[in-house]
C-alpha cells in the first residue's frame, strides 16, 4: 500500500516502480479522495488528521475522541486512540504543550476524555 496526501504529490517518474505499482500487489491510497470524518472509519479519520490544515485539525480532534468514546468498548484502546491523536496534534502545533493540547481537546492527565468535552 502506498498512501499519498493527494495525488498532486505522487512523483512524475513513476518508470522505476512501474511494475510494483501495476501489479494488484500494491494499492494507492489518496487520503484526500476518502471522504469526510463522519463518513468514515475511525482508523482512516485518524490517518486523515496528519494532513489535516491547522484550522481545522484541532477540531477534528475533538471530533476523533469522541467518537472513539463512542464507539470503543475498551478502555486501554480507547486511551491509546486518544493519545495517538494527541501526539499527532502535538506534531502539527509544535508551540503547544502536551497539557495544553490536552486541556483543547478536554483530555485530563491521565489521557482519559473528560465527560463534559463536546464540539463546538
Amino acid at each position: 500500500m502506498v498512501i499519498y496526501p493527494q495525488r498532486s504529490v505522487e512523483p512524475d517518474d513513476r518508470q522505476p516502480y512501474r511494475l510494483l505499482l501495476d501489479s494488484p500487489q500494491v494499492q494507492c491510497i489518496y487520503l484526500d479522495e476518502l471522504g469526510t470524518v463522519t463518513e468514515t472509519s475511525l482508523q482512516v479519520a485518524i490517518v486523515q488528521l496528519i494532513i489535516a490544515g491547522e484550522e481545522t485539525a484541532i477540531e477534528r480532534g475533538k471530533e476523533l475522541i469522541l467518537q472513539a468514546k463512542n464507539q470503543l468498548a475498551d478502555e486501554t484502546t480507547k486511551k491509546q486512540i486518544v493519545e495517538l491523536i494527541e501526539t499527532i496534534l502535538l506534531y502539527k502545533f509544535t508551540r503547544l504543550s502536551r497539557e495544553e493540547l490536552a486541556t483543547m481537546l478536554g483530555i485530563d492527565q491521565y489521557g482519559s476524555v473528560k465527560d463534559n468535552c463536546r464540539l463546538g
